[in-house]
């Protein structure tokens, strides 16, 4: 699957935007998204930080994946469409590994995570925003049944060959990250 997303991008010079399919886009690079996450990370702890930086990826998440089940996908459909926009944004290269409906579960393997790669070794996992995308994907795709946690399991800024993230029930994604 290729969904094309820069080839379908337009420039509106008027604005000075990136559009999408009626969505506003932006360039940004990760080394600016990790200098903002280590000044949040300076002023209220490494954990809220996280937390924070996640949220925002979550909403980013939870949008994308309406707008793909609203194109038509069905909600593994979309999960696999947001693994092929992944790469296409430039995110990395995203790898679903687990998709459980029936545990409201899934794993996401990224491979050079941009984020990663900025922020440079760490003893703790740091690809919150990527973990936040994936925990809005996951509630979206299991809408029903009750909250879920996602958590960063294995992060290539702690020497791993990618970086693993796991969203699924509360009770079944303890926090390994912070």
């Amino acid at each position: 699957m290729h969904l094309g997303l820069l080839e379908r991008m337009r420039r509106d010079a008027e604005r000075g935007a990136l559009v999408l399919d009626g969505t506003r886009y932006l360039v940004i690079r990760p080394e600016t998204v990790i200098a903002f996450q280590r000044q949040v990370e300076s002023a209220l702890g490494a954990e809220r930080a996280g937390e924070l930086v996640a949220e925002g990826g979550r909403e980013g998440g939870r949008l994308s994946t309406h707008r793909f089940l609203a194109a038509g996908f069905d909600a593994r459909g979309a999960a696999e469409a947001m693994a092929v926009m992944g790469p296409e944004i430039g995110w990395g290269l995203f790898e679903m590994v687990l998709y459980d409906p029936q545990a409201r579960c899934v794993e996401m393997l990224v491979h050079c995570s941009p984020f990663a790669e900025a922020h440079g070794a760490s003893y703790h996992p740091v690809c919150h925003l990527l973990r936040g995308v994936v925990h809005g994907m996951a509630e979206v795709c299991f809408a029903a049944g009750g909250p879920l946690a996602a958590t960063e399991l294995e992060c290539e800024a702690q020497g791993a060959l990618a970086c693993r993230f796991r969203a699924a029930p509360r009770i079944h994604a303890p926090r390994m990250d912070g």
